[in-house]
């Protein structure tokens, strides 16, 4: 009975590997209609009947609908940029450029400007950033990567209390850059070195628009490999490759995306340089961007070629910063490539949830449908980070901070004791579940 128990317990789980039986295992085309056939009816009701009793989606509603929208509106376009009203910064000199964007897993900027004895943690990166864009006031959504994901691939907010990714049928109907892309000629493809079932990972991907969704099943490449998958220097060369080989054969621009996954607990990566593991993984996997976009830059590609590195969140290190704080979310983000018309370093403050509207922006294409997301090369949006941490909220801006404590009701931090800031915050809060109940 034991046995058996133990067994029925595995068959319940999905299996011994990092994802848990989730609606993403039944996934696996491009075609949602193709998905939703392939769930299990019963397991997709189960899991809509646990998800929607968990969840109190009001429980944010500081202001009526009406005012949340006005406030929420008004953050949004209070226009307090350093380009004049109106006016618009053109940074590519493509308008159709191929697009490689790579989410780094929790390098946040405790990582990239903090050095070990002598040693800079992330010497690549900061050899990087003194070419291309540079975006010096950037900040995370949130502090997992499945928010992470959804902020960059949807323009969405991360939530402080639940995660719209493993809600299968809402996340669905997000909104999503790839999908954006494809309908402008683009084929969009999403690389993984570990598991796409966790968190429902290969299920967002497809919904969002992603033709192809490439995963350890569908690698067999020879190296190291940890709890999560295979380390970052083999899927990296093994993406780049890839990259190459599709634009040299497609006549259509590509967009790929590739989420890196060495720099994650338990820091076990095939490399020794500094002396502190955790510190040493993020070191090594600095070493393998370094390498994959100078592999990139020595083809005839490169020219028409843009590279974006974004973390998907930071990670807490050193921990006296906080989980609240600034310093906690504050991330690097590098666009490099011949499609960057100059280098030069961006100082608006700006979050995950704007790379979507900057970028399509850039392009000329609408992007009215990424409802949060700013486009900060233009002179009429307003420009702050706002991040979300357990069940939390903070937003800065040029004049300060602000943060919110939602468990207690009580103000953390309130620079210069700015309400409007404080009820910004609160309005895209309330504001990103108000979505979240429509969708």
């Amino acid at each position: 009975m034991i046995l058996v128990a133990g067994v029925t317990f595995l068959v319940m789980r999905g299996g011994v590997t990092t994802a848990t039986a989730n609606v993403s295992k039944a996934f696996f085309s491009n075609k949602l209609l193709l998905n939703q056939v392939a769930v299990n009816p019963v397991f997709s009701l189960m899991e809509s009947t646990f998800e929607s009793q968990d969840k109190n989606l009001s429980q944010y509603d500081w202001f009526s609908e009406e005012e949340a929208d006005r406030i929420f509106a008004e953050a949004l376009t209070s226009g307090n940029g350093s380009y004049p009203d109106g006016e618009k910064q053109q940074w590519l000199n493509t308008d159709r450029p191929d697009i490689v964007l790579v989410v780094m897993e929790g390098m946040g900027r405790t990582m990239t400007d903090i050095s070990e004895g002598d040693a800079p943690v992330a010497p690549e990166i900061n050899r990087l950033k003194n070419e291309g864009l540079w975006f010096d006031r950037f900040y995370s959504s949130s502090f997992r990567t499945d928010r992470g994901n959804v902020a960059i691939f949807s323009g969405f907010p991360g939530q402080p209390n639940m995660s719209i990714m493993k809600q299968t049928n809402k996340a669905a109907k997000l909104p999503g850059l790839p999908h954006v892309l494809r309908n402008e000629g683009y084929m969009t493809r999403f690389t993984y070195g570990g598991d796409s079932n966790f968190t429902n990972t290969r299920a967002y991907m497809y919904s969002c628009g992603f033709e192809e969704v490439v995963d350890e099943t569908e690698m067999d490449l020879k190296g190291h490999r940890s709890k999560w998958g295979y380390a970052d220097d083999i899927v990296l060369d093994f993406a780049a490759d890839e990259i190459i080989k599709r634009i040299r054969a497609e006549e259509q621009p590509v967009f790929d995306a590739i989420l890196t996954l060495s720099s994650h607990e338990p820091f076990e990566v095939p490399y020794e340089r500094l002396e502190t593991p955790l510190l040493n993984s993020f070191a090594f996997t600095d070493e393998q961007i370094g390498k994959f976009v100078e592999k990139l830059r020595a083809t005839e590609e490169w020219k028409d070629m843009l590279i974006i590195l974004v973390p998907d969140h930071s990670t807490p290190y050193p921990t006296s910063i906080g989980n609240s704080s600034p310093e906690r979310h504050h991330l690097p983000m590098l666009w490099l490539g011949g499609a960057v018309s100059k280098d030069m370093v961006i100082d608006e403050y700006m979050s995950q949830t704007d790379i979507a509207a900057t970028l399509l922006g850039q392009m000329g294409i609408s992007h009215d449908e990424f409802i949060f997301s700013r486009d900060i090369t233009s002179g009429n949006t307003s420009r702050f980070g706002y991040w979300t941490y357990n069940n939390g909220f903070g937003i800065i801006d040029e004049n300060g901070s602000s943060i919110y404590d939602c468990s207690t009701g009580s103000v953390i931090r309130n620079d210069g004791e700015d309400t409007l800031r404080l009820n910004y915050g609160k309005a895209i809060l309330q504001k990103t579940f108000m979505e979240i109940r429509n969708l």
